[in-house]
């Protein structure tokens, strides 16, 4: 990718030091890339945490993120790298994140393997309703998730969007071949709608 030469590193090293945002724990790209007149890629790959001296942050997998942490690395990693991502890839966005980036490939692999279905949705839905907190709706769902990505999961979910996710009713089709009677065919339909 790109190379910075020592002025590029040296002037971005110092304007992400001015753009570090204390509450968030990591620096505004955005604006350095502006600031500087330089592709945000090429910002990250220049920049030198250590001639910055901003040491990234250590959150392991068993950690919890905040949404906000959660939201900006899964915008990213959609933004800049749609398809597989490489070592050198995930060392941009753990810079992005000020995050170690070993720490993003496992929250990212635990965001991308939980699948908000229908049925799923709607129990975290009645368990929020109950006023559950998230460890004990995590218990209870039964979905192996930490209580950040199964928060995360469903807060960028809406009910509308999950209900979307569901097999088109062609797909439930039965065969002429199956000698099901009409009203077993329906029946069938019906079920399959229902339970997916």
């Amino acid at each position: 990718m790109y190379r910075g030469n020592v002025e590029t590193r040296n002037r971005v090293s110092h304007v992400a030091r001015r753009h570090f945002d204390l509450r968030h724990g990591r620096c505004h790209w955005e604006a350095v890339s502006h600031a500087l007149q330089l592709p945000l890629l090429q910002c990250l790959d220049s920049f030198d945490a250590e001639h910055a001296q901003i040491r990234p942050r250590r959150l392991p997998e068993h950690s919890p993120w905040a949404l906000d942490d959660l939201a900006a690395l899964k915008s990213f990693t959609e933004r800049h790298f749609r398809g597989q991502m490489t070592v050198d890839d995930w060392v941009l966005a753990g810079k992005y994140m000020n995050i170690v980036h070993s720490d993003c490939i496992a929250k990212m692999w635990a965001l991308s393997a939980l699948q908000m279905t229908p049925q799923l949705y709607a129990r975290i839905s009645e368990f929020r309703q109950a006023g559950l907190l998230w460890p004990t709706i995590c218990a209870k769902a039964e979905v192996g998730a930490l209580p950040d990505v199964l928060r995360f999961a469903y807060s960028s979910t809406s009910h509308d969007k999950v209900q979307k996710t569901r097999r088109p009713k062609a797909q439930f089709r039965i065969s002429k071949h199956q000698h099901w009677t009409e009203s077993e065919d329906k029946h069938l339909v019906a079920l399959l709608e229902r339970f997916g």
